[in-house]
């Protein structure tokens, strides 16, 4: 739980009181969402830098 509660402060400035007052599955598929963000923004970066 502190995981996902620093993931999304971190990254999307949300506090903590906002982030544990989501649902429990609503915050999963926010977690999930960044994390797929994030792994196309690194494969972007990956691959501009192959270039």
């Amino acid at each position: 739980m502190r995981q996902e509660i620093f993931f999304l402060a971190y990254h999307l400035h949300w506090g903590r009181d906002e982030i544990l007052g989501l649902p429990t599955e609503e915050r999963w598929h926010y977690v999930r969402q960044l994390v797929e963000q994030l792994e196309r923004e690194q494969d972007m970066i990956n691959g501009a830098a192959r270039r």
